[in-house]
């Protein structure tokens, strides 16, 4: 699931799969129904405020484009490319290297 914030209230409908950690969801118990580890489907429409994180697969709802903030990047599971050197700068400009 991609991970969202919502950045004013947001209502979701029901029907709609959505991934909550245990303390979002038990303020909600009385309208979700889990199908999964951390993952609820609405029973009755359910809101949330602003700063909260929510996890959702596919897209968001246009109605909620507003209130909920794009996807938060994954972490690169590789490491980062190593930065040029003064020695290899030259070079990487077209210029020959200094001797």
């Amino acid at each position: 699931m991609d991970k969202f914030q919502i950045v004013a209230t947001a209502t979701f409908g029901a029907g709609a799969r959505i991934g909550l950690s245990k303390e979002q969801a038990a303020a909600r118990v009385h309208a979700l129904r889990e199908v999964a580890r951390g993952v609820y489907v609405a029973q009755q429409p359910v809101q949330f405020k602003a700063g909260e994180v929510i996890g959702m697969d596919g897209e968001i709802p246009k109605s909620l484009g507003a209130a909920v903030s794009a996807p938060k990047a994954k972490r690169a599971s590789k490491p980062a490319a190593p930065e040029a050197t003064d020695e290899t700068a030259p070079a990487e400009l077209g210029e020959s290297p200094a001797e």
